[in-house]
């Protein structure tokens, strides 16, 4: 039973920083640059990320983001749940993937933050964003 009671704690420490993603800790325009690297994916609610983002970037303020593009979940998948190079914790962590109209779309709901540049990277498995606050 006590070992049940720690993973429970467990689980529930790491599910925090997905959960509480609206809310950081930080004053209002704080930031000029917010990097977010692979972290997206992981958010049960990127919108309200991004609205926080804009909360905490100074007028003119960077947003710089990567998340794995929709080619890549099945490389992504395979990589860990067949070869084993990847741990599945990881990938069943991915919430969702993305491609540049998913950003748009999320964007529009964040009326500060304007898309400066988008790319793909890594063969296409990838999406880098730039995002100004206007």
């Amino acid at each position: 039973m006590e070992g049940g009671g720690a993973e429970s704690s467990e689980n529930t420490a790491c599910q925090q920083p997905h959960q509480a993603d609206i809310s950081l800790p930080f004053e209002n325009e704080s930031f000029e640059i917010i990097t977010m690297l692979a972290v997206i994916e992981h958010l049960s609610n990127p919108i309200a990320m991004l609205r926080e983002i804009e909360r905490l970037l100074v007028p003119n303020g960077i947003l710089l983001l990567t998340a794995p593009s929709h080619a890549a979940k099945p490389v992504l998948e395979f990589l860990s749940y067949k070869l084993h190079i990847i741990d599945e914790r990881e990938i069943r962590d991915h919430k969702r993937y993305y491609n540049k109209r998913d950003f748009i779309e999320f964007l529009a709901q964040v009326p500060k933050l304007k898309l400066i540049q988008h790319n793909y990277f890594q063969c296409g498995m990838n999406n880098f964003l730039k995002a100004q606050k206007c």
